[in-house]
């Protein structure tokens, strides 16, 4: 997970990360988010809208739930721009998630 400022961009195009602060989700389950986003299999999905950590997902982009681990029942994740981002149940991009 990569922690930063909020309100930080997410690299759009140039590929730098700076997410969100992920305080709330415990260590165990950032590790578990790790395993499970990289192990899937799902759809890139390449937009020109800025991403800021803070602010909603492009609607047009398609989310996904972690399963089997109900913790994260108020996550899902998307896979944008070649980065895999964290997002809250408001559509609200939280930060990414990185290797």
């Amino acid at each position: 997970m990569v922690g930063g400022p909020i309100g930080a961009v997410i690299g759009a195009g140039a590929g730098a990360v700076a997410g969100g602060a992920l305080g709330s989700v415990a260590q165990d389950d950032r590790v578990y988010m790790q395993k499970y986003v990289y192990d899937k299999k799902v759809e890139p999905v390449t937009v020109k809208e800025q991403l800021v950590t803070g602010k909603p997902l492009p609607r047009t982009v398609k989310t996904y739930t972690f399963e089997g681990n109900t913790k994260l029942s108020a996550y899902r994740y998307a896979y944008v721009n070649n980065q895999y981002l964290l997002v809250d149940k408001d559509g609200n991009i939280v930060g990414s998630i990185e290797r």
